[in-house]
């Protein structure tokens, strides 16, 4: 250019060169082109497969070309940028081009169900060791990416799923920030010592059997807690109010029965005496009324006590009153048989005499009913002189006998 004696020659020479080397400019090896999103798409979608078909012709095949540029271009030294980015868009568009065979879309129901679980994890006071945390995080975002991808098929909501429950159970708690478990076992400790000593039924102090269910399934849950190495603070925190609150409640279940109108029966039942009844219908209400008594110093169900009642009600009504002997002199002035109040161990047999309630002398009594019976007319005298011939032939009988019998003796031996 500066040679004033160039001729046309050295000018076209000149310019040739020029061309030919700036079309040999090369990259510099120290600015290589960015393929990290590409690499990181590739690694995605290399996974991909078409089992059964489950894409269309066309779709998979469009794909995989796309798959093996991308590896080509990953592989190539010499790529420049523009080549990179040019593999990448191609890769994404056939990715989301691919278009399932049955043309149903992935179903995402339990992926979104596990976002929208674990989005609500928080890493306060790094409780978190900070490469499970970052794990996790990343398979929260790509499961988000998946759910938010349109075309997103059913392996990469699959796989989206599995990385991100494996992430989730692979969070580990820093060892230093470790929360105290000793009330949460305590608290376990007691609810399983009730829980061993709880009976399932309907008497008085039993419990309910889906009680008895509810109860153990807190337990258990309770005991996963206290065994589990990730759990957090607010995890034992919340087991352990939830665990208490629990008991109180399974407590509260416990069979309680109404004793009330069986106790009150049994104390009115109390005051009754044998002697004023006759055996058989004493020994039915003794029976019953012990019954009751037993019942009582148990732990019976309702339906127990009840019947109890209905029982010892029915044996009360049916006591027969004993007849009532006429009085006479042999038996003393003011004389009265022995009587008891029923009791758990009082004979059921009525006493051999029968209880008196007079308010007048016996012999004052017995004065009386002679005079009605017997009116002042002489009958009294003849009447006791037959009596007492009577009781003589009876003595002179009997004498025989006696004597007969022994005579029969004497001949035998």
């Amino acid at each position: 250019m500066t040679n004033t004696d160039a001729t046309s020659a050295d000018i076209d020479t000149a310019l040739k060169n020029l061309k030919a080397a700036y079309t040999g400019l090369k990259p510099s090896p120290t600015t290589k082109p960015d393929k990290s999103k590409l690499q990181a798409a590739y690694d995605k979608d290399k996974a991909v497969t078409n089992t059964d078909n489950k894409y269309t012709a066309d779709s998979w095949k469009t794909f995989q070309t796309a798959v093996s540029a991308a590896q080509n271009v990953l592989a190539n030294n010499d790529a420049t940028q523009s080549d990179v980015d040019t593999a990448l868009q191609k890769l994404n568009d056939a990715y989301n081009g691919l278009t399932p065979t049955n043309g149903e879309k992935a179903d995402k129901k339990a992926l979104q169900t596990a976002y929208d679980k674990d989005k609500a994890v928080t890493n306060t006071d790094n409780k978190y060791t900070a490469d499970s945390w970052k794990t996790f995080q990343t398979a929260l975002e790509n499961a988000q990416n998946v759910l938010a991808d349109n075309k997103a098929v059913q392996t990469d909501v699959d796989a989206a799923l599995q990385k991100l429950n494996d992430a989730y159970d692979g969070l580990t708690v820093n060892p230093d920030t470790k929360p105290d478990k000793s009330a949460l076992q305590t608290a376990v400790n007691a609810a399983q010592a009730l829980s061993d000593a709880a009976v399932t039924g309907d008497h008085e102090g039993n419990y309910p059997a889906d009680a008895v269910t509810t109860f153990k399934n807190a337990i258990t849950a309770a005991k996963k807690v206290l065994t589990d190495a990730s759990a957090t603070k607010d995890d034992v925190t919340n087991a352990v109010s939830t665990l208490n609150q629990t008991v109180a409640t399974f407590k509260k279940a416990a069979i309680t029965v109404n004793r009330d109108p069986l106790t009150q029966l049994v104390k009115a039942s109390q005051a009754l005496k044998e002697a004023d009844y006759t055996s058989d219908s004493w020994t039915t209400f003794q029976q019953a009324f012990s019954a009751a008594q037993k019942l009582l110093a148990g732990k019976p169900s309702q339906q127990e006590l009840d019947a109890a009642v209905t029982a010892l009600q029915a044996a009360k009504n049916n006591l027969a009153t004993a007849g009532q002997l006429p009085s006479t002199g042999g038996r003393g002035s003011g004389s009265s048989s022995s009587s008891q109040a029923p009791s758990a161990s009082s004979s059921a047999a009525p006493s051999s005499s029968s209880a008196t309630d007079q308010t007048t002398p016996a012999s004052e009594s017995s004065s009386s009913s002679n005079k009605n019976k017997y009116p002042n007319t002489g009958e009294s005298q003849l009447s006791l002189a037959v009596t007492v011939a009577a009781l003589a032939l009876l003595a002179g009988i009997g004498g025989l006998a006696w004597f007969l019998h022994e005579k029969g003796k004497m001949k035998q031996e």
